[in-house]
């Protein structure tokens, strides 16, 4: 039997420019794969939640919500939404490292459209929610 490569050879792909000047690029390689791919590393949400207390749910619930909001390919939407567990009683939302949502503080869970509305003031000041905008 001959022998058989567990990891063909896989050209690269070198990252192709962006036109968004405030876009931050890097290029992650799966090297045991050989392959390369480009991540949108800004805006990042880190939704972190703790696993013990099962907010894991709420956690991708409130991911699918800031998903079906700003979705959009970069840089017109976000760059990426990391689900992170955290330390017992935690849950927080970061936006590019800085917490715009800490359950401690508050005392309470973030409503989806607190949310949206923070999320839009830093990353896309100016762009409309529809419903989330209405007062009331």
């Amino acid at each position: 039997m001959g022998r058989v490569e567990p990891f063909p050879d896989v050209p690269s792909r070198e990252p192709t420019p962006r036109t968004a000047p405030q876009a931050k690029w890097s290029v992650v390689t799966g090297a045991a794969l050989g392959h390369r791919f480009e991540v949108m590393a800004s805006p990042r949400i880190e939704i972190r939640f703790c696993p013990k207390c099962r907010w894991h749910t709420r956690a991708t619930w409130l991911a699918q919500e800031l998903f079906t909001t700003f979705g959009d390919a970069p840089p017109d939407g976000l760059g990426e939404i990391a689900l992170v567990p955290a330390a017992v009683g935690v849950f927080e939302v970061r936006v590019d490292g800085e917490v715009v949502f800490a359950r401690a503080a508050s005392g309470r869970f973030p409503e989806p459209k607190e949310l949206k509305q923070a999320i839009r003031d830093r990353c896309f000041p100016g762009r409309p929610l529809g419903h989330s905008d209405e007062r009331g």
